[in-house]
């Protein structure tokens, strides 16, 4: 055998061993899989449609901004549905303090700077890292 068709090999035999890993660990990790629709939802900030009840939801996020792999001190629930050509996220952000809730955004408030704690960001992984923050 040639040598390149050896390295062709091996990848194909990596490749499995790493889908039969991933398959055999999924039964046990916490995954989050999106709520197939045929019907896209209505985006307008409310989520009370039946599609939205439908969905798996999930709690177990981590901060990423100051401090990395802390848990987050506020309660967040997310929902996630797909059709054939979109992917829907709802969030819903609770606050022990809504009355601080900044309800204006300006250039002054410098909403992603290091050093705001004002945002959410959604980080999608491609490696099945399994790390939500």
């Amino acid at each position: 055998m040639q040598r390149h068709q050896l390295g062709y090999i091996a990848f194909v035999l990596f490749l499995i061993t790493e889908l039969l890993s991933a398959a055999a660990s999924s039964e046990t990790a916490n995954t989050l899989l999106p709520f197939k629709t045929d019907v896209p939802p209505t985006i307008d900030g409310v989520i009370e449609e039946k599609l939205w009840q439908n969905c798996r939801i999930d709690t177990l996020f981590i901060t990423y901004n100051p401090s990395f792999g802390d848990t987050l001190l506020q309660h967040t629930i997310v929902h996630l549905a797909y059709d054939p050509e979109h992917l829907y996220f709802a969030f819903e952000c609770f606050d022990n303090e809504p009355d601080k809730i900044k309800t204006s955004i300006s250039q002054r408030d410098r909403i992603f700077s290091d050093d705001s704690e004002y945002y959410s960001t959604l980080f999608v992984s491609l490696i099945s890292s399994r790390i939500r923050f």
